[in-house]
């Protein structure tokens, strides 16, 4: 009875064989493009250097990671500490400190209004 519901659908005896999708994103020469990508130019965004690419942002992050070993990061500028910072910290903590204590009107809710 299987057989015949079989035939009746696919016009065939013969086991449907799963279609396997192909690895399309992470192939040799794209890694080989991403990868000469990064080096000549490191301050590339991932998602621009994909787009010069023709690979999606995501296929392009998974090649520096898997493929290349790379880890992504965003530089964060700060303010560099100067070493009189500490100093001027602990002076400003212990002047808070001394306000509390003996301003009253300094730690009051209506002050802050």
């Amino acid at each position: 009875m299987l057989l015949v519901k079989k035939f009746r659908e696919t016009y065939s005896m013969h086991d449907n064989v799963s279609v396997t999708r192909e690895k399309s994103g992470r192939t040799d020469k794209n890694v080989d493009a991403v990868e000469m990508s990064v080096t000549e130019d490191q301050n590339l965004s991932i998602p621009r250097s994909g787009q010069h690419l023709g690979l999606s942002a995501f296929t392009t992050w998974t090649i520096l990671q898997k493929d290349i070993g790379l880890r992504t990061y965003k530089i964060q500028l700060v303010q560099k500490l100067d070493p009189n910072d500490h100093l001027r910290r602990r002076v400003f903590s212990d002047w808070v400190l001394n306000q509390l204590t003996e301003n009253l009107l300094f730690n009051s809710k209506n002050h802050l209004q």
